[in-house]
């Protein structure tokens, strides 16, 4: 891979505490989505060599005991859609 930009759309109706949504390139965060509600690109710069991409929904990643009660528009869940790998 000579390098470039992976771009990939996502919904994350997630809200901390109860939850976080990750993404991790070669173990390191690259990006942290919460209450994205629509459709939202998010590009990731990838240098040449090989990767690897995680995509991490975490639940209750504080420990909160109990959880408090979540807002209308949290679902708990995320959406990825139209991955793309850019060349440069």
């Amino acid at each position: 891979f000579a390098g470039g930009i992976v771009k990939l759309q996502v919904i994350a109706s997630v809200l901390p505490p109860s939850d976080i949504f990750i993404v991790y390139v070669d173990g390191e965060q690259a990006a942290q989505l919460v209450d994205v509600q629509e459709w939202t690109e998010v590009p990731l710069q990838l240098p040449p060599g090989p990767h690897r991409i995680d995509f991490s929904y975490q639940y209750n990643v504080f420990g909160v005991d109990p959880l408090p009660l979540s807002p209308p528009q949290r679902e708990g869940a995320v959406w990825i859609d139209s991955v793309v790998i850019e060349n440069i």
